[in-house]
């Protein structure tokens, strides 16, 4: 604590770790037990060393292949979804071509010459009243 000034090298976390760059594994044996039947007292350390530097290697491969499973079904359903919008955005687009096309003029004059002119509201513009001079109270 003498010295405040100097920065503190603080090491990686393990949630950093990543298991797929791992390292692979050696092509030839470091630890070849000699002639001598049985096993040192470092023997079984060792042991323990390498296979856990192995489970995590079969590991790392285990979720590299999931998430690239996973990327290919994502891409699949994406792929899906965007074609199936696509034919409802097209088949939408020919219904507005057909809508669009003939039938808005016709349908324009119909109304003003039938004398519905708008409004829209049960009773018209008259206070509520019905056409029998009733206001539809009793």
């Amino acid at each position: 604590m003498d010295r405040i000034d100097k920065p503190i090298v603080l090491p990686a976390s393990r949630r950093d770790w990543d298991p797929t760059k791992t390292k692979a594994p050696v092509d030839f044996v470091r630890n070849v037990q000699g002639s001598s039947a049985g096993a040192g007292s470092g023997e079984f350390h060792v042991y323990r060393s390498l296979r856990r530097k192995e489970y995590a290697r079969l590991q790392g491969m285990e979720i590299k292949d999931r998430k690239e499973r996973e990327a290919k079904e994502y891409e699949e359903r994406m792929t899906a979804a965007r074609l199936a919008e696509e034919e409802k955005t097209a088949k939408r687009r020919e219904k507005r071509k057909r809508r669009n096309k003939g039938g808005n003029k016709g349908d324009k004059k119909k109304k003003t010459e039938d004398g519905e002119g708008g409004g829209g509201e049960k009773g018209g513009e008259d206070g509520g009243e019905s056409e029998d001079g009733s206001d539809g109270k009793e």
